[in-house]
């Protein structure tokens, strides 16, 4: 029986970038070792619950890499920093998410941003690989499992494309970065039973548009549900400025109303009451229920016949470079104008 109330704590951490390859597990090293002590001062001044750390917390992002790079830097996901993670949940009784840059042996040469849920028991409870990653927009060279998915639904199973967690503390999902930009993504959560949505993101002070906040507490609100929206507080060692990152991480109610905000970029914690008896109660109510109200299958022969981004476009090979990104949805566009 899930738990009626609870802490949340969204943990908004300075990461250090990895920019030599070779030293990564000494970076890697240092941004969980502060991690670990936020996440203990989180739950033992605040009695928190579930610790929610941003897109990137444990590698950091650096611009220009080559893939090769990109890989040498990425993480094991089960690997030695989630046992690491695991045993915390252990000892505290309490769920931890975040979400890293991953490689697989099982996919050579692709690189995932993946979140995960850790629980109590120090095992992983969900794991999610992004979607909608910034590739497109000329970011970094990220395989989304769409990019290869006959195959990864083979392997991996449908399930594992959008996946929800039923744990003692509700049922739980997680975004990654540019997926809070996508509605249908988050619906297709909520329609899967979704409460809680976890947004974990590495909005640097590019994405600081005000639309940006309104974003996070539309997707809450069309959609009761809770959402945290975790950013990192700054990038030491990057290329850039060390606070080049914007900040202010949200905790949002299922009414789209923010129950704690970070007021700018830094390492900062901040924290909100769960309720999950409210929101049941809520999603009950007709009125607003926008999830219970759609008229989902008007919609689907539109998203079905319209020419946009295709399915296995990275099947044959893993995509090299993050300008192949937009090369492709520029074809999208093209084609759209033709007709």
């Amino acid at each position: 029986m899930a738990e009626s109330t609870y802490v949340l704590s969204a943990l908004q951490s300075e990461i250090q970038v990895i920019r030599d390859p070779g030293k990564k597990e000494s970076v890697v090293n240092k941004n969980l070792d502060r991690a670990l002590e936020l996440a203990t001062h989180a739950v033992a001044t605040e009695g928190s619950r579930l610790l929610v750390f941003p897109e990137g917390w444990l590698q950091g992002f650096l611009a220009s890499r080559s893939l090769d790079d990109w890989l040498k830097v990425c993480l094991e996901v089960p690997g030695h920093e989630t046992e690491q993670l695991g045993e915390f949940c252990r000892r505290h009784g309490v769920y931890l998410a975040g979400a890293v840059l991953e490689r697989d042996k099982a996919w050579p040469g692709r690189l995932f941003n993946t979140a995960f849920v850790i629980g109590p028991r120090g095992k992983i409870e969900l794991k999610y690989r992004q979607l909608n990653p910034e590739t497109l927009n000329g970011m970094t060279p990220i395989t989304s499992p769409a990019d290869v998915l006959d195959e990864y639904i083979r392997r991996e199973g449908r399930t594992a494309l959008i996946p929800v967690a039923d744990t003692e503390i509700g049922r739980l999902a997680c975004l990654v970065g540019n997926d809070i930009n996508f509605p249908e993504h988050s619906r297709s959560l909520v329609l899967r039973g979704a409460e809680i949505l976890l947004h974990l993101t590495a909005e640097t002070t590019a994405g600081s548009h005000p639309a940006w906040l309104d974003v996070r507490r539309s997707r809450a609100y069309e959609n009761v549900s809770y959402l945290a929206s975790v950013n990192n507080g700054g990038l030491i060692g990057g290329l850039g400025p060390r606070i080049r990152a914007h900040g202010h991480s949200e905790i949002i109610s299922y009414e789209g109303k923010p129950l704690a905000s970070a007021d700018s970029a830094g390492e900062l914690a901040i924290h909100a009451t769960i309720s999950l008896q409210r929101l049941r109660y809520r999603r009950m109510q007709v009125r607003m229920n926008f999830p219970a109200q759609s008229k989902i299958k008007m919609y689907g022969a539109s998203y079905y016949k319209t020419s946009r981004m295709p399915n296995n476009v990275w099947a044959t090979r893993p995509i090299q470079s993050a300008e192949e990104g937009p090369q492709q949805v520029q074809k999208v566009i093209e084609t759209s104008l033709k007709r």
